[in-house]
């Protein structure tokens, strides 16, 4: 008992560590972003009793797009306290990210029942550099992450047991609510509905009827949220299946995306915007530290599996954390090759892989190091490794804290705080129309909804340069309504990083051509309004 005790108060350190830190980073407000602006925003509405989703700049409803419901379905429901949703999605992540580092360290211990294995690693989860600023962000990943690993939790749980349990219900439950909150939380139903049908010791019959019982409680949420999509949007998805026209630039550019956001589980932001290693060494870092991942959990499968010195729970975590990383790449590339608009394959998009490679390698590290038990030195090696792994950790993200807490994240930023072309907004008559490179941003602090400026989204660049409300295409709702004197233009100067990929060195005097001729209301520090004509 007293042991238990012990390793719940180093779990709960660890656990406090981790939120002050994302306490810390948000001090300013969570970092608010353009998905970020649709959740909270889908939540007010149906709080409102609008319903979940946005209103649209023509005064149309247009449900959740894009996004499952389970996070702005959370705001909704901690927003029946009357409190401003934004402190609130600050606060809940970081509760969020406190239990999933306190389920983590459960994970290490309940595998290896070693509190130095269980603590250091837990450190590394409260510390690690993908995990909090993912937490910092109003997003849906930490809600996710915590609902999908404490699914796998009680999947274990559900196998060591045998029979049709609660926990099984349970696992079954948190999938489901995993897989409402984010998509491609699929490969958690995916992981445990294959173990739990071609594991443990039952008769074929009952291993069937518990992964159908798991499988129709995984999917029975997001079942319900597609009919009710379908019935009120008759499609299933603002996304549309769409297959790459050339396959193998889009692997490749997979491949690009995919490396350049596993070098942040390593190495320090600095050092991937800058490299300081060479470029071969940048190239090959993560190829190798996955083929080394591979080839560890390949011998542990030939050698270590059924040592007796090794826990129960680790023979059955171990090839779980293994199948759910392959079966999330899978889910992943299949989403990227598939749908339009296509995700983006960033840290935070794979930030489950970064949690089950961790757990895995932790494990394995455990693991190999139980093959020598009568080695003095295996212990003392396992505890120098993690230490080193938690120093290591804990200078990377503690750069990264200080910043977000001085500088801010997203529209919460100290720069979007200061724009003067925000505050230029709400001089605009209520009754004019509003057109912009950056609605969501404008949303976000005004309120108001905006027509986007459809040229940053063109497929191809034109040919020929207009001033907007002249040309590109006048079927555009905003720019008729701009040339009609009913709707302003909110130019903010992002617009050059926007269109830099359609027009590259020509960027300045496409730019400039947008607005040559227009009346110029204002012209702020970091964008400016305009009008067709003079009033």
């Amino acid at each position: 008992m007293k042991r238990n005790v012990w390793m719940t108060l180093l779990l709960l350190f660890s656990a406090v560590v981790g939120m002050a830190l994302v306490a810390y980073s948000t001090s300013l407000g969570p970092g608010v972003g353009g998905d970020a602006t649709i959740y909270i925003t889908s939540a007010r509405n149906l709080l409102g009793g609008r319903g979940l989703g946005l209103i649209e700049a023509d005064g149309s409803f247009r449900l959740l797009p894009y996004f499952p419901p389970g996070y702005p379905l959370a705001l909704s429901l901690l927003g029946l306290s009357g409190l401003d949703l934004v402190p609130l999605s600050r606060w809940l992540n970081v509760l969020l990210f406190g239990g999933l580092v306190i389920l983590s360290g459960k994970i290490l211990f309940s595998a290896t029942s070693k509190r130095s294995v269980a603590f250091l690693g837990n450190l590394l989860f409260a510390l690690s550099p993908v995990l909090v600023p993912v937490s910092s962000w109003a997003m849906s990943e930490p809600l996710a992450l915590l609902l999908g690993f404490g699914s796998l939790w009680f999947v274990v749980k559900a196998l060591k047991q045998g029979e049709i349990t609660a926990a099984l219900v349970l696992s079954g439950l948190l999938s489901g609510l995993a897989i409402l909150t984010r998509y491609n939380a699929a490969a958690f139903g995916i992981t445990g509905g294959l173990f739990l049908l071609f594991s443990g010791k039952l008769p074929r019959l009952k291993r069937l009827l518990r992964s159908a019982l798991f499988a129709v409680l995984s999917l029975l949420p997001v079942g319900i949220w597609l009919w009710v999509d379908l019935h009120l949007t008759a499609s299933v998805s603002s996304r549309r299946i769409e297959l790459p026209v050339n396959l193998g630039n889009a692997l490749l550019d997979f491949w690009k995306d995919f490396q350049n956001s596993l070098q942040f589980w390593l190495l320090p932001d600095s050092w991937v915007y800058t490299p300081r290693l060479p470029a071969v060494l940048m190239n090959l870092l993560v190829p190798a530290v996955l083929a080394a991942i591979l080839v560890w959990y390949l011998v542990w499968v030939a050698r270590f599996k059924n040592k007796e010195a090794e826990k129960a729970e680790a023979r059955t975590w171990i090839p779980l954390l293994a199948v759910f990383s392959f079966v999330f790449l899978v889910v992943t590339v299949l989403v990227k090759f598939t749908t339009y608009p296509p995700i983006t394959i960033n840290a935070r998009m794979l930030s489950p892989m970064h949690v089950s490679l961790l757990l895995l390698v932790l494990l394995l590290l455990d693991a190999s190091g139980s093959a020598f038990t009568k080695a003095r030195w295996g212990s003392t090696a396992i505890a120098i490794i993690l230490s080193l792994g938690v120093l290591w950790y804990g200078w990377i993200t503690l750069h990264i804290v200080p910043q977000y807490h001085r500088l801010g994240l997203g529209y919460l930023s100290v720069n979007w705080q200061q724009s003067d072309t925000l505050k230029a907004i709400e001089k605009i008559p209520a009754d004019t129309a509003l057109v912009t490179n950056q609605e969501m941003l404008v949303l976000f602090w005004t309120g108001r909804a905006a027509y986007p400026l459809k040229e940053i989204y063109a497929a191809k660049p034109s040919t020929e340069y207009y001033c907007y409300g002249d040309g590109w295409d006048m079927k555009d709702s905003g720019q008729v309504l701009f040339k009609e004197g009913e709707a302003a233009l909110i130019l903010f100067d992002t617009i050059s990083d926007q269109v830099w990929e359609l027009y590259r060195d020509d960027t300045p005097e496409w730019v400039k051509m947008l607005t040559n001729g227009l009346f110029v209301v204002y012209d702020g520090n970091d964008g400016g309004i305009y009008l067709y004509n003079e009033p």
